[in-house]
C-alpha cells in the first residue's frame, strides 16, 4: 500500500519572503539499498524568474544554485515542450562530467527518450531520469565526483520529483495538462531498465494550478476525463475545471508507487508562487525545481 502524505505550502514558509522551499521525500513502503534520498527544491516568486535558455548563461539561475551550494556545471535542464517524453540518462555513460558556467541540456547528454509528444505530438522532452550503475553495493559509497542535478521550470504546471530507493535513480518531471501521464512513462522506464518495483519509489507532487482556478474549454475537459477518469474534472461550476493533482495521484496509486507526498498549493491562488494564469503571459515568474543527489 502506498504511503501517502500531504502538506500545505505554508507549513514550509519560515521566512517572511523566502527564495525557495525544500521538501523531504517520504520513505517508500519497500526499502532499498539507497537510503539517502536527493534534495527536492523549488524556487519561489521572490527569487525571480528562472527561465532556462539552452546554451545561455543565466546569472540569476547561477546565483540561485550557488546559494544552495550547487555548481552551475552540475545542472541539467530542458526547455519545455509540454510532452509526455522523458530522457533516460545512464550516469556511467556520461564519462567525466563537463564543467563550466553554462548549464547542460538534457538532450545533449547520451541517453534515450521514452514516452510521446502528448496531444500535440511535438518533439522535445519534459523530464529527465538519471540511472546510476545497475550493480548496487551492499553499502553504497559516496560518488567520486558530483552527480548531475535534474531541473525543470514551472509556472502553473506541476513539478514531480522522483526517487527510487532500490536502484538509486532520481529525476524530475514537468506535468501540465498536456504532459500529464509523464509520471507513468518515467516509472515504467525505471522499472524496465533496473528491474525494480514501483513500491521502492518515492514521488513528490509539487505545487500546481488547482482545480479551483483551472477552467478549461469543454473539449479539453473531455480529453482529460477520457485519459485520466471523470474524477480529474470538476463540473460543479458553470465551466469545467481540470485537476492535474488528482490525475497524477491516481496514476501513482494505480502503478503501486511506494510513497507519495502531495504539496497541496495552487500556484494561481498563492502569491508566493509563480503563475502564468495569475501574472499574465508577459510577466509570469518561472520557478525552477531541482532534484539534487547527495
Amino acid at each position: 500500500m502506498m504511503r501517502f502524505e500531504s502538506s500545505t505550502l505554508g507549513s514550509g514558509l519560515s521566512d517572511p519572503e523566502p527564495a525557495h522551499l525544500e521538501f523531504a521525500f517520504p520513505a517508500p513502503s519497500e526499502g532499498g539499498a539507497f537510503r539517502e534520498p536527493p534534495r527536492a527544491i523549488l524556487s519561489l516568486r521572490a527569487a525571480g524568474s528562472m527561465r532556462y535558455l539552452a546554451g545561455t548563461w543565466n546569472p540569476r539561475r547561477a546565483g540561485f544554485f550557488d546559494s544552495l551550494g550547487i555548481e552551475a556545471g552540475r545542472v541539467v535542464a530542458t526547455e519545455l515542450h509540454h510532452t509526455r517524453r522523458v530522457r533516460i540518462i545512464d550516469t556511467h555513460s556520461l564519462g567525466e562530467f563537463p564543467r563550466g558556467e553554462v548549464e547542460l541540456d538534457a538532450r545533449g547528454l547520451p541517453g534515450e527518450e521514452v514516452g510521446d509528444g502528448g496531444p500535440d505530438a511535438v518533439e522535445g522532452c519534459d523530464g529527465m531520469v538519471f540511472l546510476p550503475p545497475s550493480a548496487v553495493p551492499a553499502t553504497p559509497s559516496p560518488p567520486a565526483a558530483p552527480r548531475p542535478v535534474a531541473t525543470v521550470t514551472v509556472a502553473d504546471c506541476m513539478p514531480i520529483w522522483l526517487w527510487d530507493s532500490a536502484s538509486g535513480a532520481w529525476g524530475l518531471l514537468h506535468s501540465g495538462w498536456k504532459g500529464t501521464g509523464i509520471l507513468e512513462r518515467a516509472i515504467q522506464a525505471i522499472s524496465a531498465r533496473r528491474g525494480v518495483s514501483p513500491a521502492t519509489m518515492s514521488v513528490i507532487l509539487g505545487p500546481a494550478i488547482g482545480a479551483c482556478c483551472y477552467e478549461v474549454p469543454e473539449t479539453r475537459a473531455e480529453f482529460f476525463a477520457a485519459e485520466f477518469g471523470e474524477h480529474s474534472v470538476d463540473r460543479s461550476g458553470p465551466r469545467p475545471r481540470i485537476d492535474i493533482r488528482a490525475a497524477n495521484l491516481a496514476i501513482a496509486r494505480r502503478l503501486g508507487v511506494g510513497a507519495l507526498l502531495s504539496i497541496d498549493a495552487c500556484t494561481s491562488c498563492d502569491s508566493s508562487l509563480g503563475s502564468f494564469r495569475r501574472e499574465g503571459a508577459s510577466d509570469f515568474t518561472r520557478m525552477v525545481a531541482a532534484c539534487v543527489p547527495v
